[in-house]
């Protein structure tokens, strides 16, 4: 029996359908894949990141010491003269060993330290109940990777800022993400890995500032992240 175009179109859509992966599966694989389903006490890490101006020079450096501890959960970030602090809900503001107690000091740590942690632990961070996730498909990257591409969103917000996560479709990595904050477009690009730790945590990425079709990009800084015992 012979099918008709519109029912052989139709018959081909359903089994694509079928094959789509899921956001959530893809999350969960690229959670296994990086070992963030293993359970974890301390870290501590130094991070540079290097600012670039426009014309590629370098702007200036910056040299940061993290140290996590999950039970109980606590969140040190120092420089040579501040030291940011989460001891479960407070939240702490040093400099030069003087506690800043201003509402506007109070906020600096607050949104230092919780954009450094959303930054740094992906993809674990997107399990997130407050996120909404919605596959978007497959998409090259500058690097010409293809990835599996995830939007996600969070309703209950109220930022306007638009995120998509990008995941490797063999090794299943977080390679990256870009997010629209302020009305313009950035690209971060995970350029290389940790991968003998466990978890595996990015150890050197790029952040770029690109136009809405991602055809022309900006080097805006660099970070690198070194482990420490």
């Amino acid at each position: 029996m012979k099918l008709s175009p519109l029912i052989y179109c139709l018959a081909l859509f359903a089994l694509s359908c079928q094959h789509k992966p899921k956001a959530e599966e893809i999350l969960k694989q690229s959670i296994q894949a990086h070992g963030f389903d293993q359970k974890i006490d301390r870290l501590a890490y130094q991070k540079t990141t290097r600012l670039y101006y426009p014309d590629g020079a370098l702007e200036k450096s910056i040299q940061q010491t993290h140290t996590l501890h999950w039970k109980p959960f606590q969140y040190l970030i120092e420089d040579e003269n501040k030291r940011l602090l989460r001891k479960g809900d407070s939240i702490f503001n040093y400099v030069n060993g003087i506690r800043q107690t201003t509402e506007e000091d109070f906020r600096e740590a607050k949104n230092a330290l919780n954009a450094a942690y959303f930054v740094f632990w992906q993809p674990a961070k997107l399990l997130d109940k407050k996120a909404v996730l919605t596959y978007a498909g497959v998409k090259k990257l500058q690097n010409k990777i293809p990835v599996n591409v995830i939007k996600v969103d969070y309703p209950q917000s109220s930022s306007t800022d638009r995120w998509e996560f990008y995941f490797d479709l063999n090794n299943h990595l977080n390679i990256g993400y870009s997010v629209q904050h302020n009305g313009r477009w950035s690209l971060i690009l995970n350029d290389d890995f940790h991968l003998e730790h466990q978890p595996i945590l990015v150890k050197k990425r790029r952040s770029l500032f690109i136009d809405s079709l991602a055809q022309t990009s900006l080097l805006r800084a660099a970070y690198s992240y070194e482990l420490l015992p």
